[in-house]
């Protein structure tokens, strides 16, 4: 897998700036998580496919209902910056606020995809470069459904 390393640092850089929300259209109410202190560090995790991934099926049938609520948790309370697939690959990209790698990795632990093996995960700290908010303002607009 070939990763544009510049692009996607550009796009965290940009997601860092943009306050995270839960998706407001779920039918399933968030539980609680831990909530992110205000000086929690932020942390990429790479999803790649893991063991039980069903090779060429598309996403949509890959069973990630619960990887999904836990993603929505996670935002709800504050912790998950942003996430979504890679459209080059079939892994995904969260960027997320831990105090510290081992509470990151704790995160990625917990979320049932990497539990049932359909994803395993790489945790880096992160920390932007680049102020990108007058350069991308607009890119990460929602996109139609």
């Amino acid at each position: 897998m070939q990763i544009s390393w510049p692009l996607i640092v550009g796009i965290l850089a940009a997601a860092a700036l943009v306050p995270s929300a839960a998706h407001a259209d779920s039918n399933v109410a968030p539980e609680p998580a831990t909530k992110a202190p205000a000086t929690a560090k932020l942390f990429a995790i790479v999803y790649e496919p893991g063991p039980v991934w069903k090779r060429g099926m598309p996403l949509a049938q890959q069973n990630l209902g619960e990887h999904g609520q836990y993603m929505r948790r996670l935002a709800a309370d504050g912790v998950l910056i942003l996430a979504g697939p890679l459209m080059t690959s079939e892994g995904g990209l969260v960027i997320l606020r831990a105090d510290d790698l081992e509470a990151a990795r704790a995160l990625m632990d917990a979320d049932p995809a990497v539990q049932k093996g359909q994803f395993v995960g790489t945790v880096s700290e992160w920390r932007p470069a680049i102020d990108p908010a007058a350069r991308l303002k607009g890119v990460l607009a929602p996109q139609a459904k």
